[in-house]
C-alpha cells in the first residue's frame, strides 16, 4: 500500500528544469490555459519550509500576498521558472535545490547552506502591460519596436494602417491607406483607443482582441469571434500652437527622421500644398514637379514659412493651419491667382532633404558676427516695409545668435569678447524692437528692450528716449520725466526728446486737473 502511494505520487512530480533542480507537485489544478511570461507582475501566496518540515517564511502567517516581476531576477531562479509553469488558481510544491534557491551561502539564520527548499506556493494572477485590460480580453504582441520614446496620449491623433485577420490567420480586411482617429481612454466598446495608447510612432504590434471587446471607432469586426488587429502606427501628437497665440496650428503627418529640426541657412528642398482650411479643396501643389528649394530663416518666402521651416524634422510631413496675416501680402504674393486672399489657409508641407548645417556652438566668433548682421538687416527690411512682427522675429533671432552677459556678476572669461563684440549687433536690435513695440502699443515689451539696450549703453539717448515715451503711455510718470530729462542731459538740442518732453508735460497736467476734480469730489 505504502509503495503504491510513493508510485502515485512520484507520477504527480514534474521535473521543471530537467535536471531535477525544480519540481513541482501539483496541490490544486488552476484554470485557463495561459501561463505567466516573463515580465509578468504576479500575485501568490507562500510557505517556504526546508526538508525537515521547519518553516523560515510564510506571506500567509502576515496576512499579504507576495507579489513580483516573474523572470527578471527578483526572486531565487526555482520561483522565476517554477512558477512560470503554473495556471491561475494553481497551487503547488516546489522543491528547489540549492542551485536554484540560495547557493552554497545559504541565507543565515534560517536557510543553511547547500539547502533544498520546498514552496506550498498558490497562484492568484498575474497582470502585464500586454494585457490592455487585465483580463486576458485584449493581448498585445510587439513585432516590430519603435525607435520613438514617447508613447499616444489621450486627446492625441493617431495615423495607422492595420490588417485584421481571424483568429486562423485568414484576412478579413487590409486598410492600407492612413485612417486617423482622436485617441480615447478606450473602453470594452472602444477597444482601439486603448491598443493605440500603447503605441510609439513606427511601432508594428498585434492585438488579439476576444469577445466580448470590440475596436470601434470604425474599425469593425465580427463580435461573437476572437480577431487578430495588426496595426502600423505612422504618426500621433496632439496639434501644437506653434507660436502660442493661434496663428499657426501644426499637425504632423509622418514622422521626421533624427532629433534636429532644420536649421537656419540651410537650403531645404520642400514640396508643399496651399488649400482650405478645412482641407476640402486645394489651391496650389509643388507636387508633380522638382521639391522647391527654401533657404531657411531667410525671409524669401511668407512669414509663415518664417515658423514652419524650423519646426520640422527631415523626411516630416506635416499640416499647418495659418492665419491670414501670416499668409501672402503685395510684398509675398501666391503663387497663383487661385489661392483667395485675406482667408485662413491650410499648408501641407514636405521637407524632402536638408543638409544638416552648422550649430551656433561651434561658430567662429566672425561667423556668429556675420550671421548676426545678416539677421538684423533682414529686420530692418522689414521694419521699412511696416512687417512689425516680422522685424520683431529677426531682431530677436539677431540677438539670439550670441551668448548674453550673466544677470549678475561676470561672465565667463571664454565668453567676454563674444559679448563684447556682438554689442555691435545686439544693441540697435534691443532699440528696434523697442521701436515695433512702441508702434504695435505693446509698452511694457518697448520698456522691457529699452532696459535690455541700457544695460549694453547706460547713456544711449535712444533708449533712454523711447523708454520715457513708453513710460507716458504706461501712466509712469515720474519715471517717464525722468528719463527724459537724463535723455536731454546728454543731448540738449535733441528736438524727439523735447517733442516727448512736450507731451510729457501736456498728459501730466491732465492727469493733475484730473486728481484735483476727483479730490474736490471725495470731499464735497
Amino acid at each position: 500500500e505504502n509503495l503504491r502511494s510513493a508510485t502515485s505520487n512520484m507520477a504527480n512530480i514534474i521535473d521543471v528544469t530537467g535536471d531535477g533542480g525544480i519540481t513541482k507537485e501539483i496541490v490544486q489544478e488552476g484554470t485557463g490555459e495561459a501561463f505567466p511570461e516573463k515580465g509578468d507582475d504576479v500575485t501568490v501566496h507562500y510557505v517556504g519550509t526546508l526538508l525537515d518540515g521547519s518553516k523560515f517564511d510564510s506571506s500567509r502567517d502576515r496576512g499579504e500576498h507576495f507579489k513580483f516581476k516573474i523572470g527578471m531576477g527578483q526572486v531565487i531562479k526555482g520561483w522565476d521558472q517554477g512558477v512560470a509553469t503554473m495556471r491561475k488558481g494553481e497551487r503547488a510544491i516546489l522543491t528547489c535545490k540549492s542551485d536554484y534557491a540560495y547557493g552554497a551561502s545559504g541565507s543565515p539564520p534560517k536557510i543553511p547552506g547547500g539547502a533544498t527548499l520546498k514552496f506550498d506556493v498558490e497562484l492568484f494572477g498575474w497582470s502585464n502591460e500586454n494585457d490592455l485590460f487585465g483580463d486576458g480580453g485584449v493581448i498585445k504582441k510587439v513585432v516590430e519596436e519603435s525607435q520613438d520614446w514617447k508613447k499616444v496620449e489621450v486627446g492625441s491623433y493617431a495615423r495607422f494602417t492595420y490588417v485584421l485577420l481571424s483568429a486562423d490567420g485568414a484576412v478579413l480586411r487590409e486598410q492600407q491607406e492612413p485612417i486617423e482617429v482622436v485617441v480615447g481612454n478606450g473602453t470594452e466598446e472602444e477597444a482601439l483607443s486603448r491598443a493605440l495608447l500603447s503605441m510609439k510612432s513606427g511601432e508594428v504590434a498585434q492585438f488579439t482582441v476576444s469577445p466580448p471587446y470590440k475596436l470601434g471607432q470604425g474599425v469593425d469586426h465580427p463580435e461573437d469571434s476572437k480577431v487578430i488587429f495588426s496595426a502600423t502606427l505612422l504618426v500621433h501628437g496632439k496639434i501644437e500652437d506653434l507660436l502660442k497665440n493661434g496663428q499657426i496650428m501644426k499637425k504632423i503627418l509622418k514622422a521626421g527622421e533624427g532629433w534636429s529640426n532644420a536649421k537656419d541657412g540651410c537650403e531645404a528642398q520642400v514640396h508643399y500644398s496651399v488649400g482650405s482650411e478645412d482641407g476640402q479643396t486645394q489651391y496650389f501643389t509643388t507636387r508633380g514637379g522638382d521639391p522647391q528649394r527654401m533657404t531657411v530663416g531667410a525671409g524669401n518666402y511668407i512669414e509663415a514659412f518664417d515658423h514652419i521651416l524650423p519646426s520640422m524634422k527631415p523626411q516630416e510631413v506635416a499640416q499647418y493651419f495659418v492665419k491670414p496675416e501670416l499668409c501672402y501680402t503685395t510684398h509675398d504674393p501666391a503663387p497663383s491667382a487661385d489661392i483667395p486672399a485675406g482667408v485662413p489657409l491650410c499648408f501641407e508641407v514636405e521637407i524632402v532633404a536638408v543638409p544638416e548645417g552648422e550649430d551656433l556652438y561651434s561658430m567662429s566668433l566672425a561667423q556668429k558676427l556675420q550671421m548676426g548682421n545678416d539677421r538684423k538687416a533682414m529686420g530692418n527690411e522689414f521694419f521699412k516695409r511696416g512687417a512689425l512682427s516680422r522685424a520683431v522675429s529677426f531682431y530677436e533671432k539677431a540677438i539670439k545668435t550670441f551668448k548674453e552677459p550673466p544677470a549678475k556678476g561676470l561672465p565667463p572669461q571664454a565668453d567676454r569678447a563674444e559679448i563684447e563684440e556682438s554689442k555691435a549687433v545686439r544693441l540697435p536690435c534691443h532699440l528696434n524692437i523697442a521701436a515695433c513695440r512702441i508702434k504695435q502699443k505693446d509698452f511694457a515689451g518697448a520698456v522691457e528692450h529699452c532696459d535690455k539696450a541700457l544695460q549694453l549703453d547706460g547713456l544711449n539717448v535712444k533708449a533712454l528716449l523711447r523708454k520715457g515715451s513708453a513710460q507716458i503711455d504706461l501712466g509712469d510718470l515720474l519715471l517717464a520725466k525722468r528719463d527724459l530729462n537724463h535723455a536731454l542731459e546728454l543731448e540738449p538740442e535733441n528736438v524727439d526728446v523735447k517733442r516727448e518732453l512736450a507731451r510729457y508735460k501736456k498728459v501730466a497736467a491732465e492727469q493733475d486737473k484730473k486728481d484735483k476734480s476727483t479730490f474736490k469730489r471725495m470731499f464735497a
